[in-house]
This record gives structure tokens, C-alpha cells and sequence, in this order.
């Protein structure tokens, strides 16, 4: 049996909870001595899973599980499936950025847990690759979502 998409209006509740993950990790790069890169990768992670999860519980296509590749995959699908999908089209730049993510935490391999923590260099790419993400999953919900900016734009 399939587990039951939760309310409608839900969605909207993770597109809100990205935009806070993602206006704190755009805030912790301004205070390193507090925000490590381990902690930035999180939060742009949680920011970015969050993003991605509104946009395919608005579009009533769930994935598969959590990882970056799941839920790459289940854009893909989300695209494929959607009749009435009018957003722009997830790039193969943003697919391979978002899926490089999944190295960093390979928390689900059966090899055992790894986790290798970014550079700085690595965590401002993340930004931008959340920033993108962000104008992505916005093109494709309601005009008035995207209107509801909650103050993390720029990467």
C-alpha cells in the first residue's frame, strides 16, 4: 500500500522551512567562527532537500527516499509525469551539482557510514547550487509562492 500524500497545503510548509535552512546557512557564511563547513553543508542540504520536497509534494510525485539521488530522480519523474508541468526544466548542471552533494554524506551505503566535510570553496558552490535550486522549484509552483520570498536569493 502507498503511504497517503499528506494535506494539499503542506507543500508550502516545505518550501518555507527551505527558505529558513537557506537564509540561516547564507547568514553562518558570514560568521565562520560559529558555522562550520560541516554545519553549513547541513543546513544547505536540509535547504535544499526542503526545496525540492515542496516542489514534488505540490506536484503530488513523492520520491523514492532522501538521498540526492532520489530526489533528482524523482524531479526527473515529476517532469516526465506532469501533464500540467509549465516550470523550466531541471538542467543536467543543476542534476550533477545536486548529485554531488550525496558525497560528501554516504550515510546510506552498505559499505558503512563516511562523511568527508567540504572546503569553503565547496560550501559557496553549495550556495549557488541552492540559490538555482531555488529559482528552479519556485518556477514551478503558484506565481504567489515565489512572491513569498523569504529573504535567501542570492548564493
Amino acid at each position: 500500500m502507498l503511504p497517503r500524500l499528506p494535506s494539499t497545503e503542506s507543500w508550502r510548509d516545505f518550501i518555507n522551512e527551505g527558505r529558513q535552512f537557506h537564509k540561516a546557512a547564507l547568514g553562518g557564511m558570514k560568521r565562520s567562527e560559529i558555522f562550520t563547513p560541516e554545519i553549513l553543508y547541513n543546513l544547505l542540504a536540509m535547504a535544499m532537500e526542503k526545496y525540492i520536497m515542496g516542489l514534488l509534494m505540490y506536484r503530488k510525485n513523492l520520491p523514492d527516499n532522501h538521498t540526492f539521488r532520489d530526489l533528482v530522480d524523482g524531479l526527473r519523474r515529476m517532469e516526465a509525469q506532469s501533464e500540467d508541468y509549465s516550470g523550466p526544466r531541471l538542467t543536467d548542471e543543476l542534476a550533477e551539482e545536486l548529485l554531488a552533494l550525496d558525497a560528501f554524506q554516504e550515510i546510506c551505503s552498505v559499505e558503512g557510514y563516511a562523511r568527508r566535510p567540504p572546503s569553503e570553496e565547496e560550501i559557496l558552490r553549495m550556495s549557488q547550487t541552492c540559490a538555482r535550486l531555488k529559482e528552479y522549484v519556485e518556477a514551478g509552483l503558484p506565481s504567489e509562492t515565489a512572491m513569498q520570498n523569504g529573504g535567501a536569493t542570492k548564493g
